[in-house]
């Protein structure tokens, strides 16, 4: 029986060090999972280490807060990015939220996986359900924890289109 022959359109290109994905192991195991999901539509992904810190920042800022907001210090999480020199897509400057993905009040990695999931807004992002996402291919996520904090567990998921021009 002769092997069929896979596309090079279809070969994915995913980690397997998922170290720059994330500051923490809850970080980096949610990207895992995330990553190897087997709906992930994204041909390429790879982790960004600049980006793991903005989203440890935004995870932060609302445990820190007690707010799980798009919004936050900036005007929204595109403006973050750009605010932190993060060579975003210029196609994407002006928009309010085409890269953040966030969640207070879960503490574990598959239980926040299984919500962004059923949250069908998060799962068309995270998965790249829509050729719009699929060109996001840089990944961060960020988690902060304050037992003080309203929602305790904080969580950012940032999947971003590089400017590559620079």
């Amino acid at each position: 029986m002769a092997e069929e022959s896979v596309p090079l359109s279809k070969v994915k290109s995913l980690p397997t060090d998922f170290s720059e994905c994330g500051l923490d192991n809850k970080s980096r195991h949610l990207a895992q999972l995330i990553v190897q999901d087997s709906e992930q539509q994204r041909l390429i992904i790879r982790c960004d280490a600049q980006l793991a810190v903005i989203a440890n920042l935004k995870a932060k800022e609302m445990a820190l807060t007690g707010r799980v907001s798009h919004k936050g210090s900036f005007s929204g999480p595109n403006q973050r990015l750009i605010h932190y020199s993060y060579p975003l897509a210029n196609s994407e400057h002006e928009l309010f939220n085409t890269v953040e993905a966030i969640m207070g009040g879960e503490e574990d990695e598959t239980e926040v996986w299984l919500s962004f999931q059923a949250s069908y807004p998060h799962k068309i992002h995270l998965l790249a359900e829509h050729a719009f996402y699929t060109k996001q291919t840089q990944l961060g996520v960020g988690y902060y924890q304050n037992k003080q904090s309203p929602h305790i567990d904080y969580w950012a998921v940032y999947f971003v289109k590089q400017d590559i021009t620079n």
